[in-house]
C-alpha cells in the first residue's frame, strides 16, 4: 500500500466538559478516502501533521478519550476529512478474527472465527493480530 499521509492530529479541547471529540488522527489513505483512529490515549499521538506513515507504524496508543467509559479504538473509513461531516464507506479487512458480539447493553462472546479479505458484519467484535515483518 505504500506510506498514507496524517491530515489531522488532535486532542479534545480540556475545557470542555462535555464534547464529542476523542484524541483522533486522521489518515488519507487514498483519493477522498481518510481513516479515522479515535479514542487514543491523551498524550500518545507519535505522528505529526504532514507525516508519512506505512502500514505498521505505530500512531498513538489505545485509549478512553472522548465520551468512552473503557479504552477502545473507534475507525472508521470515510469520504471526506472530518468526524462528523462525511460518510462511512466500506472497507475490506485482509486479516481478522471475529470474537463474538458487542452491544452497549451485553456482550456474546462466540469462538473465534478467522476471516480473509472481508467486512465486518453489524455489533461484531473485530481482534487483530501483529503484522508479520
Amino acid at each position: 500500500m505504500g506510506s498514507r499521509r496524517i491530515l489531522r492530529a488532535f486532542y479534545p479541547s480540556p475545557s470542555r466538559l462535555i464534547t464529542l471529540q476523542a484524541t483522533t488522527v486522521i489518515l488519507r489513505i487514498a483519493a477522498n478516502r481518510y481513516v479515522t483512529y479515535a479514542h487514543l490515549q491523551t498524550g500518545s499521538i507519535k505522528v505529526r501533521l504532514g507525516d508519512h506513515v506505512a502500514r505498521g507504524t505505530v500512531i498513538a496508543r489505545l485509549g478512553n478519550t472522548g465520551q468512552a467509559t473503557a479504552p477502545h479504538l473507534h475507525f472508521q473509513v470515510t469520504d471526506a476529512n472530518s468526524v462528523l461531516q462525511s460518510e462511512g464507506v466500506p472497507f475490506i479487512f485482509a486479516n481478522s478474527q471475529i470474537s463474538g458480539l458487542g452491544r452497549i447493553t451485553n456482550w456474546i462472546n462466540n469462538q473465534s472465527i478467522p476471516r480473509t479479505d472481508s467486512i465486518p458484519g453489524k455489533d461484531e467484535v473485530v481482534e487483530f493480530t501483529a503484522a508479520k515483518k
